[in-house]
């Protein structure tokens, strides 16, 4: 199988659980808000159990149901201990912006100092080309 066959499918597989959670989750009566706050509990849960991505998965459903700011930087802390930190950086990133934007003083030093560790964990290279006549880099494809 070659290599963008095996990331569909890795892609598909992975797309899955969320289709089925929210397929589930719209065959309930509960409110969507009730719901995204049911799944952000078990996603605190879970997280401090070390089960990180099924708390991310939570984390992320609850995001998909009732998006905030705090729900978005424990999915960023999860992906971050998932040793995601490219996903968690920019998960942080947002999570900045939405606490400047809020004026949460709390999440904003939180996510600084979050970002500033993933920073520093996140993988980074740099291509120096002396001659680019007839050069051409693709990345992801």
């Amino acid at each position: 199988m070659n290599m963008r066959r095996t990331l569909t499918l890795c892609r598909i597989v992975a797309a899955l659980p969320c289709l089925v959670g929210t397929w589930l989750a719209s065959a309930d009566d509960t409110p969507p808000g009730k719901r995204a706050d049911e799944f952000f509990e078990r996603g605190r849960i879970l997280l401090d159990e070390g089960r990180y991505p099924e708390a991310c998965e939570a984390f992320g459903e609850s995001m998909r149901m009732e998006p905030g700011g705090g729900t978005l930087l424990n999915l960023a802390l999860c992906h971050e201990l998932e040793g995601q930190f490219a996903t968690a950086l920019r998960e942080y990133h947002e999570a900045l912006d939405r606490a400047i934007a809020d004026g949460r003083q709390d999440r904003i030093q939180l996510a600084r100092t979050r970002s500033e560790v993933v920073t520093a964990r996140v993988a980074r290279f740099t291509v120096e080309i002396a001659d680019t006549t007839g050069v051409t880099m693709t990345m992801d494809g």
